[in-house]
């Protein structure tokens, strides 16, 4: 059944209107979210910056629109996964090419 489930689904579990019913049990999913920054807002909004982006992609629209925000989503992305794993980002580098693919596309572009 979990499969099923879009990221549409999961992201919106961290909307205002559940805030009240999940929130308490939903943060506990971040425990490397530091405590001063433990709040709905602080990992709703970049949820949904992420699948705004994945949407982009998935739908073959351009996401090369503006490289910095490009690089402020990617950074937040790997922000999230810390708050999930600290392990996360380490475990990633070695496959995450995002750098070197925006640099590629930047000296195309130039």
């Amino acid at each position: 059944m979990v499969a099923e489930l879009t990221l549409g689904f999961w992201v919106r579990l961290f909307n205002a209107e559940f805030e009240r019913i999940l929130w308490k049990d939903l943060r506990r999913a971040f425990p490397y979210l530091p405590k001063n920054q433990k709040h709905r807002k602080q990992v709703s909004a970049p949820l949904n910056d992420f699948r705004n982006l994945r949407n982009r992609i998935f739908h073959n629209e351009p996401v090369c629109w503006n490289f910095e925000r490009l690089q402020q989503l990617h950074e937040d992305m790997i922000q999230l996964l810390g708050w999930l794993n600290r392990d996360l980002p380490a475990w990633i580098q070695p496959i995450d090419r995002f750098d070197a693919v925006l640099l590629e596309t930047k000296t195309k572009l130039t």
